[in-house]
């Protein structure tokens, strides 16, 4: 039987009691301010403290040069790390979201999110989450995270071919799933689950190279490695499967949405994707090798009048077989959901 949290705050207390800024006073202060934060997490600093003077001591703590964020929050990443012990297999899913913050026009260190038609933009920072899940879906928490200010990118879409995969912005699902391997137990199987960004060539190779089972949402149609049609891509191949299978699968309700039940047909595939499609050699392909991977494609035939169809093409090096397979590639991406 699982523990319950306790409603006194004492779990945080514990979360965090590691937690290190190399001075005793500092230590002190982060307990009673993670204690009263952890209480009412939804509001500002301002209205989740206790009084006015707890407020200004949270402010004066956040503004020491001593306190940053790798050091709050590395005390719940290696307590997540002792929650995965024991675990025969864990899902680790990542994520990044945008944090606004257009509106604090003297915060300064923002990077730039959007910039509209009239000239407006948005400034803020970029968060990129790993969180760990057991197999039946509960939050273990986080493997890693990490908080940027997004550059302004001036580079065209071919200049950006001859930068470094380390370099891009884009490197920070390999870092996440670099970080989630070193954290767990050598005999906990790990299956990595991102939506269509992750869709990156060198993921999959980084995922192979670690033996990690990766489901990924495909937003590439990239061509293939086919001995028969030369240019071959994946939605080609797709549709040269037959329907295995339907599934129903329930869409939750949205501001937007009413909640529905989608049935989707069910193909897959194992394809191999082309290290130089087309024989090209460029400086973005010359290290790289095929890839045997599998795709399972989940599409609605007849949605309701007025619905978009809801279409998953999922690419994964784990390997699918049949249609008890192919389900659970699905099962997956679904627990995406919870991040």
């Amino acid at each position: 039987m699982p523990k319950t949290i306790k409603d006194d705050g004492s779990w945080i207390l514990s979360e965090l009691s590691s937690a290190d800024f190399h001075e005793l006073r500092l230590n002190k202060r982060f307990k009673v301010i993670a204690n009263e934060l952890s209480q009412q997490p939804s509001l500002p600093i301002n209205q989740a403290s206790s009084d006015w003077a707890a407020a200004k001591a949270a402010y004066r703590f956040f503004q020491n040069p001593k306190v940053d964020q790798s050091k709050i929050i590395e005390p719940h990443i290696l307590s997540t790390s002792l929650r995965t012990k024991g675990c025969e297999r864990v899902v680790v899913v990542q994520d990044s979201s945008s944090i606004d913050f257009s509106k604090h026009k003297k915060t300064k260190g923002l990077g730039l999110m959007h910039t509209f038609e009239d000239g407006d933009e948005l400034k803020g920072l970029m968060l990129h989450a790993t969180l760990a899940l057991t197999e039946k879906g509960l939050p273990l928490g986080l493997l890693s995270e990490k908080i940027w200010a997004r550059k302004r990118r001036f580079a065209s879409s071919h200049q950006l071919t001859k930068i470094a995969m380390a370099e891009k912005e884009s490197f920070r699902w390999i870092e996440g799933l670099r970080d989630a391997k070193k954290l767990l137990h050598s005999d906990t199987e790990m299956i990595m689950v991102c939506d269509r960004e992750a869709d990156i060539y060198e993921l999959f190779e980084e995922a192979i190279d670690l033996d990690v089972g990766l489901v990924v949402r495909l937003q590439h149609d990239r061509i293939l490695e086919d001995e028969d049609i030369d240019g071959l891509r994946i939605y080609d191949r797709l549709g040269l499967e037959k329907i295995y299978c339907q599934v129903q699968v329930e869409i939750p309700s949205s501001g937007k949405r009413a909640r529905r039940i989608a049935e989707l047909d069910v193909r897959f595939a194992k394809v191999t994707l082309a290290s130089r499609p087309r024989g090209k050699k460029i400086q973005q392909t010359s290290h790289r090798n095929d890839l045997d991977l599998w795709v399972v494609d989940l599409r609605e035939a007849s949605p309701p009048k007025g619905e978009s169809p809801l279409t998953w093409t999922l690419v994964s090096t784990i390997e699918v077989r049949d249609k008890q397979s192919a389900l659970q590639i699905m099962h997956y991406y679904k627990m995406r959901w919870t991040i």
